[in-house]
């Protein structure tokens, strides 16, 4: 079942498709979400797809839904893609920027209190 699921969303060009096939809510792998979705995603197409995390949504100056939608992936997915492409670097490095700025401004905060 989980080759079947994954080749389906693998080999679709459809990006809806391509997640929600793989979401547990959508009769896809049980207890996978948005971000574990993503996850298996940017590793299956690392130069496509980022991991979508908490960290990076605050650094993108976003506030975290209570449930994630396609809406809200399909502009996460764009946005990280364009600062790929604007500053010349993969998806993983703008995401492991990003994620760190976060930690690190949340380390300050932290501190002040």
């Amino acid at each position: 079942m989980i080759k079947r699921i994954t080749r389906e969303s693998f080999e679709t060009e459809d990006e809806k498709i391509c997640i929600e096939s793989l979401l547990g809510q959508q009769g896809g792998l049980k207890g996978v979400g948005y971000p574990v979705a993503s996850t298996i995603l940017h590793f299956a197409f690392p130069d496509e797809y980022p991991i979508m995390d908490f960290r990076v949504i605050s650094s993108l100056g976003w506030n975290k839904p209570s449930s994630y939608k396609f809406n809200f992936w399909d502009n996460y997915c764009k946005r990280i893609r364009y600062l790929s492409k604007k500053y010349g670097l993969s998806i993983r490095t703008v995401e492991k920027a990003l994620w760190k700025f976060d930690k690190e401004q949340n380390s300050r905060f932290n501190k002040c209190l």
